[in-house]
Order: C-alpha cells, then structure tokens, then sequence
C-alpha cells in the first residue's frame, strides 16, 4: 500500500461516509481492504508535522487499529481490526511489550526506519500506542473506540509537583522561584529516577544545570514513591529518566530568582 493509496482512502471516507459497510466490502481487493481498515480506524487524520525514511520527507497520515502481538523473534506485529493485513511494526520496542497481547491504536506512518526491510511483510513506524482492550477478542465499534481514546481531563496539581506517567514527566516543564521545593511522584506502573547528571544520561546533551548547581539523582523510584529536591540556584535544569531517556523521557525545571518574584509582588 502506498501512501499515495492510504491518502485518496482517507479523503474518499471523509467526503463519503456512508459509501461502503462492513458486510459489503471484499477481501480479495487491495484497494477495499484498505478503504476497510479505514472505516475501523474510527478517527483517521493527516498529522501536520513530516516524517523522514532513508532521506525522503512525506506528510503523516494514518491511524490504525488491531492486536498487537509479539513473535518468538522479538517482532512485533499488528493485525489490522477485520482484516487480514498484517504489519510489522517499529521505533517503540518498550510501547510494543508493554501492550503485547492487547487490541491497540497506533498512529505513525507506513515504511521503514531499517536500511534492509524485510520485503515479505510491510512496516509501519509507530508514533503512539494506545490501549483500546486488554486483549485481542474484545469486538469493539468505531464509537467505543473514539470513547476509549478520549483522555481523561489533567487532575490540578500543586506547582512545583511532577507526576511520572509511564513514559514521560508532566508537566514536562515547570517553573518555581528560587528556595521552591520540586517534588517528583511515581504515579506510573513502571521503574523511573530523576537524573540531573551529564555524567549519568545517555546524551550528556539531554542535561544542563545553572552554574554553581550541583548534580542530583534521586534513585530508583518504585511505582508510588517520591522525591523531592529544593532549588536555591537560579537558572534552567534540564533533567532526565535515565531509564527511558531513549524514549524521550526528559523534563525541564526553571527556577526563577527571588528578587523577580519580589518585584512581582
């Protein structure tokens, strides 16, 4: 399937709602099992940012739904929701183990991130994974699903707190006044620490601290513990989950001086 394909399928499904069902659509072609997938995704959309494969740059724009599951080889593969395209998917082992086994919804876009791509069975490099059931036998309609992947809303959280969701910290940026307390909290179902050490991190790049500032690590954090940091030195702290850095776990913690919040007063 070619993106050109994935595209003229999307915008014929947005101008043409009700142009085909389920029951009606064949197997045996490629352009329906494609129009069909389509109609399963429940929400297909073009993302506006652009992606690169093996030096070539195109528009993202495809959302699917279906099983993940994980071969004996370590790959894992999405059987698209009533069909029987099958993908190998790539670029986020940790999101794939994580929900082995489950019916997903995965956005990114069709090709490959690997110079030798297996030719016997297409790729798709994934964006994001969402949990849509815990496993693959649950039947589930284009309205269950949208209602599945609406997020809940942000709970209100004191200034100067950090929750850490399985991949990420949130707020990812935060800004305190000097002589604030930061306190972190593992509200995830996973292992995280808080690294703000060059010495320590994957990229060295991915941390910085003011001058004068002094590294800090917090630990191993189990899921519902904590860890709290006051910082007296001003400037910009660029911090990491050493765990998960590769993922893109990093945070950043800019405390502004004191005479900045007296002036405000």
């Amino acid at each position: 399937m070619t993106q050109e394909d994935t595209v003229a399928s999307v915008e014929h499904f947005e101008t043409n709602p009700t142009a085909a069902s389920h029951d009606a659509l064949p197997h045996d072609s490629v352009s329906d099992i494609d129009t069909h997938e389509i109609m399963n995704m429940g929400d297909t959309a073009r993302s506006d940012h652009t992606r690169h494969t093996h030096g070539q740059t195109s528009e993202d724009s495809t959302q699917l739904n279906g099983c993940l599951s994980l071969s004996e080889d370590g790959k894992a593969m999405l059987r698209v929701m009533d069909s029987t395209r099958i993908y190998r998917l790539e670029a986020r082992p940790l999101l794939f183990s994580e929900n082995a086994n489950r019916l997903v919804h995965v956005t990114g876009y069709f090709g490959s991130v690997l110079e030798n791509e297996d030719p016997r069975v297409p790729s798709f490099v994934v964006h994001t994974v969402d949990s849509l059931a815990s496993n693959c036998s649950v039947k589930l309609s284009a309205a269950e699903i949208r209602k599945a992947l609406i997020k809940p809303a942000a709970a209100v959280t004191p200034r100067g707190t950090v929750s850490m969701s399985d991949m990420g910290f949130l707020p990812a940026t935060i800004t305190v006044n000097a002589g604030e307390k930061v306190v972190w909290r593992n509200s995830s179902s996973v292992i995280h620490n808080v690294v703000a050490d060059p010495t320590k991190a994957l990229y060295r790049i991915d941390v910085k601290l003011p001058a004068g500032a002094s590294p800090f690590d917090s630990g191993m954090l189990q899921p519902g513990q904590s860890f709290s940091r006051v910082f007296d030195q001003p400037g910009t702290y660029r911090y990491v989950c050493t765990l998960h850095e590769g993922n893109g776990m990093k945070g950043v913690i800019i405390v502004r001086p004191a005479t900045v919040l007296a002036a405000k007063r």
